[in-house]
């Protein structure tokens, strides 16, 4: 019997969907506020989400620099700082 293969690279069935819902909260929250600057602000998801996605890809973008472990990483910790705006928003 063969050994299974795990995938080093990118996130899992998990990081994507969580990863997919915030993004989409967030282009949701902004798309709903009604103004064109809204508009434009919800594409700022599409980055962190690309970078959580595709972190191989995304690495090679920077050269000689981080690995597409600590791509992922910056592209969570971007992800949740963009999300912090709508949960403030509800919350209060």
């Amino acid at each position: 019997m063969a050994e299974p293969v795990y995938e080093s690279d990118g996130p899992g069935i998990a990081g994507k969907v969580i990863s997919l819902i915030l993004a989409g909260v967030f282009i949701w929250f902004f798309l709903t506020s009604g103004s064109l600057r809204g508009g434009r602000a919800s594409v700022a998801a599409l980055i962190p989400l690309g970078m959580i996605w595709f972190p191989g890809l995304a690495s090679t973008y920077f050269e000689g620099g981080p690995s597409s472990s600590l791509v992922s990483k910056i592209g969570w910790f971007c992800l949740c700082v963009l999300m912090v705006l709508p949960v403030v928003t509800w919350v209060f």
